[in-house]
């Protein structure tokens, strides 16, 4: 059985690539023989967005810009359901649908259907972002009159993109210390459209009556309130464990936080992390509580809502660069977040209360779209130094500093 099961699964995916090859060669062809348009108009606007929670709220801005330029035109975002990106789309109201695909694991026939919905739905203009996976995407581009997309050398990212499809795209320079935000913007760029000016708003519209059920639940986890609420999240997205601060230090602050402070510190994650975040409530003692809305047992239908809800009770946020930290940006909370490998220069909180510890090391950051570091990078680093150099005693006084003169007075670090 087990060898049936390998000889099916190497069938399945010498299909897949074959079927990708035969797109890839009829779309060249099909982009070098048609007339490219010069103009962009329509009423049925497709817009990919397939990524994380993060990704998903720097694209607010963008969503917002398109709704007061194409104010006629329907909106349909492609996201994935595995991911929270999908109720991030749909709690900012900006779409008019939202349709779901799995790329990673859908087969070749699961993928031809959903090509076939896209292509009888008729859009008039496809928007693709520097994170689409445009690949899987190519018969139905081909069937789209105009494409918008991000132009990023082959040789500057891990894998070939395929820019000739685009009729209208901007070219990404991986050297660039540009905002994500202003990044999914240069899509409305490269069409005419001037973005210098537009707000970059990334604000999510939470109901007071999310807000109040939060605040009881805040309310009945915690034994004593205390003088603050804050928030830590030690996570980190899928496969991105490389931009975690570290457990061990998340414990000893949480316990400097709740000795120090008087405060409560509220442990925050999604479904997939409440026995991580369990163990680690165990180690720092009493004062943590664990909240993970959409784990098992709960009965809340838009985890991103209810963990929207939490953040905006708290006095302040602390974590990684992950997609609940971009959350608490969204809404309005004084956040301090941590950046390590990642690119900070795309991430980096855009003013307010908030405030990010960053080393700028030499090689930082060893992750940044359109460009490959070859010598240090996600995959062969081995010293991290970019998080090991943020000590617990710095994030303690950051802490402090955020919470005004009332608070304690700072630790002096050696």
């Amino acid at each position: 059985m087990r060898l049936i099961s390998l000889t099916l699964n190497r069938i399945r995916r010498a299909s897949n690539l074959a079927s990708l090859l035969s797109e890839l060669l009829f779309s060249r062809i099909h982009s070098f023989l048609r007339k490219k348009p010069t103009e962009v108009n329509g009423k049925k606007i497709l817009v990919f967005g397939i990524c994380g929670m993060g990704d998903a709220i720097q694209m607010l801005p963008l969503l917002r810009e398109m709704r007061k330029n194409f104010v006629q035109c329907s909106i349909s975002i492609v996201a994935s359901a595995k991911t929270s990106a999908a109720e991030v789309f749909q709690l900012s109201q900006l779409a008019d649908h939202v349709l779901f695909f799995e790329f990673k694991t859908s087969g070749l026939m699961a993928r031809r259907v959903f090509l076939r919905q896209l292509i009888r739905a008729r859009f008039d203009i496809a928007f693709c972002t520097h994170i689409t996976p445009t690949e899987y995407f190519l018969p139905a581009l081909t069937a789209i009159p105009v494409r918008v997309g991000a132009h990023i050398p082959w040789h500057t990212w891990w894998k070939p993109k395929p820019n000739f499809i685009y009729d209208f795209a901007w070219r990404i320079n991986g050297f660039d210390q540009v905002h994500e935000t202003r990044r999914y913007l240069s899509l409305l760029s490269c069409i005419g459209i001037d973005t210098s000016e537009c707000p970059l708003d990334i604000s999510l519209p939470i109901s007071q009556d999310v807000i109040d059920r939060s605040r009881y639940r805040l309310e009945q986890s915690t034994a004593s309130r205390k003088r603050y609420l804050i928030g830590i999240h030690p996570g980190v997205g899928t496969n991105q464990q490389w931009k975690q601060w570290g457990e061990a230090k998340f414990i000893r602050l949480a316990r400097r936080v709740i000795e120090s402070l008087d405060a409560n510190v509220i442990l925050l994650g999604g479904p997939t992390e409440n026995a991580f975040l369990g163990a680690m409530a165990l180690e720092i003692g009493e004062g943590a509580v664990v909240v993970t809305p959409g784990a098992e047992g709960e009965s809340y239908a838009n985890g991103v809502e209810e963990t929207a809800g939490i953040l905006s009770n708290l006095d302040l946020f602390v974590g990684n660069d992950s997609g609940v930290g971009h959350l608490a940006l969204a809404c309005g909370i004084p956040s301090l977040r941590l950046f390590g490998m990642s690119d900070y220069w795309g991430y980096k909180a855009l003013g307010g209360e908030n405030s990010d510890i960053w080393k700028n090391l030499p090689c930082s950051p060893c992750l940044s779209i359109g460009r490959i570091n070859s010598q240090y990078n996600v995959h062969n680093c081995h010293h991290r130094l970019c998080l090991k150099l943020i000590s617990v005693d710095e994030v303690y006084n950051e802490i402090v500093d955020h919470l005004g003169e009332t608070a304690p007075k700072k630790v002096r670090t050696q």
